[in-house]
């Protein structure tokens, strides 16, 4: 599975901005963190990991 971090998801933010306008900064940070973690959930103990088709 292809991850990207925090710090890249919000570099590309950034550039996204730059290039198309619109405001900078990040709104909700507790948000992107629970967005980037929901993949990684566990259930009883195990990784379930969510992906289309499955």
């Amino acid at each position: 599975m292809i991850s990207l971090s925090k710090q890249q998801i919000i570099s590309m933010h950034c550039m996204l901005i730059r290039q198309t306008g619109g405001l900078d900064g990040l709104r909700d940070e507790n948000l992107l963190d629970s967005a980037l973690n929901t993949p990684y959930q566990t259930e009883k103990g195990s990784l379930f990991v969510f992906g289309a088709g499955k």
